[in-house]
């Protein structure tokens, strides 16, 4: 679990604890980011790490696609070809029915997030309102 750590003092302190929050979160769902972009098809881990920087801004390491498509094949969620030079990962029925059962969560996830954040008393507090 990473902590904020950041002293809020202006708009640029603010823009640093959103940055840190959007990489922790994508760092704890970079499993789900996977498995949904195999959806669409085969590719290589190195796809998958271009895939994520570009459509979220995040440079995740090569040791963590890595590590997490050998945990994915081994949990038999993903099955990894090879094709030509390099290995191909491909997303297995179960795989899909994980995906499916957390995009199915996705109501239950919003209004988590919503009791996260509910009301202004967290931010009322955090300000000694």
């Amino acid at each position: 679990m990473t902590a904020i750590s950041v002293v809020t003092s202006g708009e640029k302190s603010q823009l640093r604890i959103i940055k840190k929050l959007k990489e922790r979160l994508l760092r704890d769902w970079v499993d789900i980011i996977v498995l949904g972009r195999l959806k669409n098809g085969g590719c290589s881990g190195y796809d998958l790490i271009l895939f994520i920087q570009e459509r979220f801004g995040f440079l995740v390491s090569s040791g963590t696609v890595y590590s997490l498509l050998y945990s994915l094949e081994r949990n038999g969620l993903v099955v990894g070809k090879w094709v030509e030079r390099h290995r191909a990962y491909i997303l297995t029925e179960k795989g899909a029915a994980q995906l499916l059962a957390v995009c199915a969560s996705k109501a239950q996830l919003v209004v988590l997030l919503g009791e996260v954040f509910q009301s202004n008393s967290l931010a009322e507090s955090a300000l000694g309102s």
